[in-house]
Parts: structure tokens; sequence; C-alpha cells
């Protein structure tokens, strides 16, 4: 609403500023009350923007500050508020094109404005921000459009040389501790193309310890909208002040669970690449949990796999030897001051899983990077290297993927070539063979040293969390220990007929095929009766159902004979049982 005020004359000459003492001032750099006509100004939706704005309508270039506050008593009392909702995004040239509000408002004077206004050509805290898609500022961990702001104009800033130590610079320099990531090559937010860009070839190097340092050009371009600059900034890094960092192929920081990036050591000096000399498991999983993942898991390698990101380091650290009685990295030894290593020794990390899970398995995609999300198929690892699939089957490839936090696994496969990832890697697990009586893959039989295999037998898998089975809806239903309902096949659990337990007596193996085949399964895979470490799951309920007698002649379940009102059973003879996929159950039933 920007109604009564004709023109930004008027406008500029409705704000002035009080001091303490309630007189006017035209202070530079000095904090006052920000005043509209004959009343004080309040904060609801006020934002950098129209600070600035106000500023430059009374004069000044810009704002350094603004806060709000009672911090005048006996002063503001005097007047009342007499502009409210003020709203002014990048987009607005002065402050006659910002939305505010000066007939109602409902406000206090708590929530008054006290700005501070500067004549100093740039503020170096201001000459950058960030805006997201419509043009509002974002701040830490949010991705923005990375803008210039010179005392006249507002413009992006193009890629060309820009690198992962300007993202570093230019966000401390906005206040924040670092880059978390930054990336270009699209028009990403429309907004951008009402801007000019405004700086071109920003070029800081690791010796810069501020955006002062770097060399740029804030007066000729050559550049096109596709060559913005998006800027994601932290504002701590992921334990509050760790010594190192992961770097992308691009040279952006992340924190993201199983994603491979060459790791950096943030020292003393300038920041650096960490040497393989001595490195080991154990330096893994302590610098992993240094950069604040509470899992255990960790991957490495060395190697010149970015070679342009590692170009434009240093080697920081070198002879990290940390042991099994090292509690943290501080406790290992390193050498931060010598040196004798090349790129090709560089260490790239993975650190696994952080929601304290520990597990020794793991799903990557082509790239190396951890599949997380279900139904995806990916490259089995243990340890970091390739699964053998001898013995493998369907049993094997469910266990592992529970172990791994899924439901169950919805396929596997050989891999005659997946990747030049999986090439790198050693053979680390073979001959899994899981039973009927396994619970988890650690009950299976395997070995981890591989001396038979090659690369075109390693497993692919696919994990699941919601399973795909064709179970209908009936009485019949499985739960495990937990007491969470089975729809995976192959996984034994206790067998329920309407919110009760199955009673073994007269059951048999026609009874199992035909319950299998009640929900949905192909048949039967096995069955037992027992408490089988369930008694506390069992316990819970009463027994629905006993003497469950089919034959061979038996085409459904409904054909057999049970007993629904009356048994004389015990939880020690509840039947457990597990179904199959195939269409033919694997029991003799000739």
């Amino acid at each position: 609403i920007n109604a009564e005020y004709g023109d930004d004359t008027e406008v500029g000459d409705a704000f002035y500023m009080l001091d303490q003492d309630g007189q006017r001032t035209n202070a530079s750099g000095v904090e006052a009350l920000l005043m509209f006509r004959d009343g004080t100004v309040c904060d609801d939706e006020f934002n950098d923007y129209a600070a600035d704005l106000i500023c430059q309508q009374m004069g000044f270039n810009l704002a350094t500050r603004w806060r709000n506050g009672d911090y005048f008593f006996g002063v503001q009392e005097r007047y009342p508020t007499s502009l409210d909702n003020v709203y002014c995004t990048v987009m607005d040239s002065n402050f006659w094109s910002c939305t505010f509000q000066t007939e109602e408002e409902n406000c206090d004077h708590s929530e008054d404005i006290f700005l501070t206004c500067d004549m100093e050509e740039e503020s170096r805290e201001d000459r950058f921000y960030l805006a997201d898609e419509n043009g509002d500022p974002v701040g830490a961990n949010t991705e923005g459009l990375l803008m210039y702001r010179r005392r006249d104009e507002v413009g992006t800033v193009c890629d060309d040389v820009f690198n992962s130590r300007a993202a570093d610079l230019i966000c401390q320099e906005m206040g924040f501790a670092s880059a978390y990531n930054w990336r270009s090559g699209g028009v990403y937010f429309s907004v951008a193309e009402n801007f000019i860009t405004s700086l071109d070839d920003v070029d800081c190097s690791t010796s810069d310890r501020s955006f002062e340092d770097c060399s740029f050009d804030d007066f000729e371009e050559n550049c096109g909208h596709d060559e913005d600059v998006y800027l994601t900034c932290r504002e701590s890094t992921p334990t509050g002040q760790t010594s190192f960092s992961l770097v992308g192929q691009n040279g952006g920081m992340f924190n993201e669970s199983g994603r491979e990036g060459l790791l950096i050591f943030n020292g003393p000096n300038a920041p650096g690449t960490v040497c393989d000399d001595n490195f080991d498991d154990r330096s893994a999983e302590l610098i992993c949990r240094e950069m604040g993942y509470t899992s255990t898991f960790a991957r490495w390698r060395s190697g010149n796999f970015f070679s342009e990101v590692q170009g434009n380091y240093p080697t920081s650290l070198d002879e990290v030897i940390c042991t099994d009685d090292d509690r943290s990295f501080s406790d290992c030894s390193y050498d931060a001051l010598e040196e004798d290593c090349s790129h090709s020794e560089d260490v790239f990390l993975t650190c696994g899983v952080s929601d304290g899970s520990r597990t020794e398995f793991m799903l990557v995609d082509e790239s190396g990077n951890q599949i997380t999300e279900s139904g995806r198929e990916g490259l089995l690892l243990f340890r970091a290297g390739t699964v053998c699939d001898d013995y493998f089957d369907s049993r094997a490839a469910d266990l592992i993927c529970q172990n791994m936090g899924f439901h169950s696994s919805d396929n596997w496969r050989a891999a005659s070539f997946y990747s030049d990832e999986q090439q790198r890697m050693s053979i680390t697990l073979d001959n899994v063979e899981c039973f009927d009586t396994s619970d988890t893959f650690y009950d299976c039989s395997y070995d981890d040293v591989n001396d038979n295999c090659s690369h075109d037998e390693d497993v692919l898998l696919t994990c699941i969390n919601q399973p795909t089975s064709n179970r209908t809806t009936g009485d019949f239903y499985l739960l495990n220990q937990n007491g969470d309902v089975i729809e995976g096949s192959l996984l034994k659990g206790l067998l329920m007929y309407k919110d009760g337990t199955v009673c073994d007596d007269d059951f048999n193996d026609y009874a199992a095929n035909l319950i299998c085949q009640e929900m949905g399964f192909g048949g039967a895979k096995s069955w037992s009766s027992g408490v089988s470490g369930y008694s506390s799951l069992q316990s819970g309920f009463p027994t629905r159902l006993d003497d469950v007698s089919c034959s061979s002649s038996d085409r459904s379940f409904e054909d057999c004979d049970y007993n629904e009102e009356d048994e004389d059973c015990s939880h020690s003879e509840d039947v457990f049982l597990s179904c199959s996929r195939d269409e033919s159950a694997d029991m003799d039933l000739s």
C-alpha cells in the first residue's frame, strides 16, 4: 500500500532520525531512531534492503546496521508508530517501489527501528549477499544467487575463474564460517534476468586470507546469466570447529553422508590436502567423527581423482598415525609442517551413514556415491570392497538389506561390468551362504578373503523400505521379533491369524503351503513351532487357530479343517512360517 505520498522526493523528506535526546541528527555511522513523518517505524517485514533504501532516501550511501527495540526511553513514547509492514527486495531501486503501510499498524515501541547509515562508498559487510528465486535474502545453509552490490547498481557474479577459495572468502565476507557448496551452469532462478552481471574474473588463491586479497573485475564482463554463481554458506562447520572438510569435484564443500570427497585439512596455515603416508582405517574413522558423523563407518583411498581441484591446494597434513587407543583425532600424531608428497597421494574419504547405525555394507552408484534410497540398484560393498556372487541367494540379499536398515531386498544380480569404480576395489566378501535359520547376516557363513572371483561376479543389489509383494489382505500375516509385519519372502516369522497365534496341532506342510498362498506368495519355504526368542511378543496374543489339517487334495485354505473356537495350546506350540516367492514350494509335498 503506497498511498498518500506521490513521489520519492516527498518520501525521502518524510524520513529523518533522532538521537537519544530527541534531536534530529544526520551523522554518518551513528545509530539513531528512525522516524517517518511524525512517528516511528515498526519492524514488521523490515529487512536489509529496506534499511539500505531508506538510508539512500536520506542522502547516505547505505545502511551498515539496523535493529529494533526500546533504547531511547522517554523519546519514543512521545510519538505514534506511523509506518509499518515495510517490505523491500533486491529488485527495488528506491523506497517508493517497496510496499508499506501508513494507515494501520499493530506495533508497540519495542518494535521501533534503530538505523545506522553510512556515507562510505561501500560497506564491506553488505557488498555481497544471497537472494532466493523471488529475490528475497537467504541466510546460512540455503542456496542463493550470489549478488554483488556497488554504490549505484546490483548485479550477479560470473563464474569465470571462480573457485572454492573464492566461495569460502565471499561467505566469510558475508559473516558466515565458510562455503558449503557452489555451482553455475544454468539460470536456476529466473530473477537473475532482472540484473546485470556486476562482477567477473574473481580469482582467489589458497594464500589469500580475505576477499580483499583476491583479484577481480567489476568494470568489464563477458558473461551470460547461465554463468551466474549460486552459493551456499555454512554458519558453522559440522562439529562447530572442525579441522577437516570434504570437497567435491567442482571444489565445493559438502557434509553429505556416503559421498566421497577430497579430504582437506583446515590447519593454522592455508587449507590443504592430506597425504596418505601412514594413513589407515582408524585415521579415516576418527576424522569422520571429527567432522560430525556419528557412524564409525569410513571408506578411504588415495589418488589424483579431482586433479583440477587438487591443484588449487598445497599438501597441509602428512604422517597421520591413529591407533586403536586414540579416542579422537586430537590423540593422533601427524605432521602439519613438513611433507614429501605429491597429489597422487591425496586422501579421498567417504563417511558413512550418520544416524548412529553400524554396518559394514554399503550400496554405491556408478560414481561411488552411497545409495540410501529405497528401490535403487547399486554395487554392493563390504568393508569398502565388492561382494562375489558365489552361493549368494535371495535370503542373503534380504538379510544384507536389513543389515543396512532397509526392510528387504527387491532384486539382485551379478554385474559383468558396472563402472570404473569397481575395478579399483578389492573383492572382500565371498561364499555368502544364508540359511532358513539365519535371523541376521552374521548367522550366515561367508569368507572375507577372496581367491577365486573376478569383478564380473560382483553383486548388484536393490533394497526396499516398502516391500512390493503381492500379498492380499486377509486374516493371515507374519510378524518379526519386533512385532512388525513381514512382507518379504524367505523371512521366517510368527504366523498370525486374526491377531492371534496359530497352534501346531495337526499342522503340516500342506497347511504351510496353502497359508503362504493365502498371503499372496508362491508357496512355503519352511515352518517350525516353538518360542524361538519371541516369547515376550507371543505372550501378548491369544491363540486364535488350532487343529489345522490340510491334505494334498485341498486347493485353498478354505478346503482345510481347522478350529477357531476351542484350543488347548501353549505358546510353545505357536507356528513359525517362511514363504517363498516361487510359484512352486520348496518343500516336498509329494
